[in-house]
C-alpha cells in the first residue's frame, strides 16, 4: 500500500525526485494498479528501457520507488516497481535556492504537459462536435476555486481524487468518454 508523501531532506533528492523527466516516470507507475517493470513504462511512455531504467535506479536510490517483486520470464529477470509514496515534498533542510528552482521546473514542466494534454482535449472537443450533434458546449467544464487545507486535509483531497479517477478509468456501456485536469497549488 502507497505511503502519504516523502519529505525529501537534501539538495540532491529534490534535483532527483522533481527532475521533469523522472516526475513522468513516477506519474506512470502512480497511475499504475499493479506494478510495473522499466520495460512496461518505457513502452507506456514511448520511451527507450535503457533511459528509463538509469532514471529508474535514482528513484530507488532516494526511496521513490520500491522493488515489490521478481519474476524469471524465459531466463530473464523481471522486476516489478511501484511509487512508495503518494506524493514528495520539501523538508526543512533543503537550500532555499533549490526550494525555489526545483519546485519551479516541477511547476512548469507539469503545467507544460497539462496544457498540451488540455490543447489535445479541445481540439478533439472541436473536431467532435462539428460532426456531431449529440455534444454539446455543457460536455466541457473548467472550474477554480480556492481552498482552504490543512495538510492532512490536502493529502485526503488529493487521494480522493486519484481514487475517483481510478474508479471512472474503465469504457463501458452508456459511458462517454471525458478529459480531466486538475492542479492544487499553494497560494500563501
Amino acid at each position: 500500500m502507497r505511503k502519504g508523501i516523502l519529505y525529501l531532506k537534501t539538495d540532491e533528492e529534490v534535483k532527483i525526485a522533481w527532475d521533469p523527466y523522472r516526475l513522468k516516470i513516477l506519474s506512470t507507475f502512480r497511475l499504475s494498479k499493479e506494478p510495473l517493470t522499466v520495460k512496461q513504462v518505457a513502452d507506456r511512455m514511448g520511451e527507450v528501457p535503457a533511459k528509463v531504467h538509469y532514471h529508474v535506479q535514482k528513484l530507488i536510490r532516494i526511496d521513490m520507488l520500491e522493488l515489490i517483486k521478481t519474476e524469471t520470464i524465459r531466463g530473464i529477470v523481471a522486476k516489478y516497481y511501484t511509487a512508495k509514496y503518494s506524493g514528495s515534498d520539501i523538508g526543512r533542510t533543503v537550500s532555499d535556492d533549490a526550494v525555489v528552482k526545483y519546485t519551479r521546473n516541477a511547476h512548469y514542466s507539469n503545467l507544460a504537459l497539462a496544457h498540451a494534454k488540455f490543447r489535445e482535449s479541445m481540439t478533439l472537443t472541436d473536431q467532435v462536435m462539428k460532426t456531431r450533434a449529440d455534444i454539446m458546449l455543457a460536455d466541457s467544464v473548467v472550474v477554480f476555486r480556492k481552498m482552504y487545507l490543512s495538510t492532512e486535509e490536502r493529502d485526503e483531497f488529493l487521494s480522493m481524487i486519484q481514487e475517483a479517477l481510478l474508479k471512472y478509468k474503465k469504457p463501458g456501456k452508456g459511458k462517454k468518454e471525458y478529459g480531466y485536469m486538475g492542479g492544487l497549488t499553494r497560494r500563501t
